[in-house]
């Protein structure tokens, strides 16, 4: 698999939620919309070859400060 997660070990990541996107640069990208799925805390993700997305059936809400965290670090924008 082309990424690697990290998270807190009381809550269970299931890869199946991660999707890859066509069409985009290497990076990150997360969904910007009020259906995505509460905070994610101690969340690391790595990408090497493609774009991703969290489906929002995998977690409630990305914090904006933690989207804003991980795009700054895969420089995406």
């Amino acid at each position: 698999h082309n990424i690697q997660v990290w998270h807190t070990p009381a809550k269970e990541f299931d890869e199946s939620c991660l999707v890859p996107t066509v069409g985009h640069s290497p990076g990150l990208m997360f969904w910007d919309s009020p259906d995505l799925p509460t905070s994610i805390e101690n969340l690391e993700i790595k990408v090497k070859a493609a774009w991703y997305s969290i489906l929002s059936k995998c977690y409630r809400k990305l914090s904006n400060s933690m989207i804003r965290r991980v795009k700054a670090y895969y420089g995406a924008d």
